[in-house]
């Protein structure tokens, strides 16, 4: 089943006063020059799909005109969806800095409605997720799991408040020897739920990453793609730039997923008491699944380091396509795709590749500065909007 945006009123957001799509299609073009309000509206959509904003803003800086007293002060979003038969509502106000949501009239909780419309979101920094830190794609995977289960979105939220918690004792724990016994008490914390995180994350990153070696199969057949889940309890002198095949590759991820919670329980305690210097003088944590790493391979050699341009665009756009087919399949829905002026930074090629993914099965919003590279039967099948 698809989940099918069906109508979309944006008010007082960024530079829009009113920008309404009624009845939209399943591909949708916004048309526009630099400047004029497209990203802003992929931005909107992904506030009431995936519930947050890859630009992470300060809310009050997205009201228009927010300190002129004649104007409104407040943002909305309102969205409506159809989804397995079923309508819904969702709405979103922004007002003194906080978000408001509410679905079909009632106000909700944000963490209640994670998951409710998934989305899929393709901009052109994406285009960079191979070079990019280690954090950028941890938080590709995180993002996942979040939308895909509620279970994924919680262990992830209490972690990264261990997280939070120990780094602020840790930087004070050599002044009083009552924080070394409170650090002990967060490192339990951190063992634990550090565990949790990390045999859930490995188990999506091997599906995910699955599908992406199809989807970059197809894109290059020439080529072969690999990956790697580096956890931070690992000795650098273990680590390798270089799978001589993709038995290595499996075998490896297979090591990974094999470990019990109680293993990498132990594996985490254990690099915590050889890094204990190190944290105090840095004064952060140093071990746990914040600090893992995720590589990229072609033909065996790590892409960050050796691939060309044209390789790390053909990564990601391999990503993208295995995300939305990971979400349908775990979620039994069609996620809705929204595209912000990437088709230009494709070549045609790949530009190719993504049309064939998206035509006609996926509810797409497509940003651009102009037609030029879409094809004849593409346009006549789209909703297009001319932003002035």
């Amino acid at each position: 089943m698809s989940a099918l945006l069906t109508d979309l009123q944006i008010h007082n957001f960024r530079n829009h006063d009113l920008f309404v799509i009624q009845e939209p299609r399943q591909l949708i073009i916004i048309i526009g020059k630099n400047a004029s309000g497209k990203t802003n509206i992929i931005e909107a959509v992904q506030l009431v799909t995936m519930l947050e904003s890859f630009k992470n803003p300060l809310w009050s800086s997205v009201i228009k005109n927010p300190t002129d007293k004649e104007q409104e002060t407040t943002a909305r979003i309102k969205a409506m969806f159809l989804q397995n038969e079923r309508i819904m509502n969702i709405q979103m106000d922004i007002h003194e800095g906080k978000r408001e949501y509410s679905l079909n009239g009632k106000k909700r909780n944000r963490l209640d409605l994670i998951g409710l419309i998934p989305a899929v979101l393709f901009v052109p920094d994406d285009l960079m997720l191979v070079k990019s830190s280690s954090e950028v794609r941890r938080k590709l995977i995180d993002d996942i799991g979040q939308q895909l289960s509620s279970t994924y979105l919680k262990i992830l939220n209490d972690y990264q408040k261990t997280i939070k918690q120990r780094n602020a004792i840790l930087k004070n724990c050599f002044m009083e020897k009552q924080n070394q016994i409170l650090l002990e008490s967060w490192d339990e914390n951190l063992i634990v739920l550090g565990a949790l995180l990390f045999t859930h994350r490995v188990r999506l990153f091997q599906r995910y990453m699955e599908k992406t070696r199809l989807f970059y199969q197809k894109i290059n057949n020439e080529e072969r793609f690999s990956s790697r889940y580096i956890p931070s309890f690992t000795d650098e002198d273990e680590e390798e730039d270089v799978f001589n095949n993709d038995a290595d590759s499996r075998e490896y991820e297979t090591k990974l997923l094999q470990m019990s919670k109680t293993e990498v329980e132990k594996k985490l305690f254990d690099r915590l008491e050889t890094v204990r210097e190190k944290e105090r003088l840095q004064a952060r944590s140093l071990v746990g699944p914040h600090r893992d790493d995720i590589r990229f391979y072609i033909n065996g050699l790590e892409a960050r380091k050796f691939a060309s341009q044209g390789q790390q665009r053909s990564i990601a756009l391999a990503l993208k396509l295995g995300q939305l087919e990971l979400i349908r399949e775990i979620s039994g829905n069609q996620p809705i795709l929204l595209l912000d002026d990437v088709m230009s930074e494709l070549d045609e090629g790949r530009r190719a590749s993504l049309i064939r993914a998206i035509d006609g099965q996926i509810q797409t919003i497509i940003t651009s500065t102009d037609l030029s590279c879409f094809n004849e039967s593409l346009l006549q099948s789209a909703q297009i909007i001319e932003l002035s």
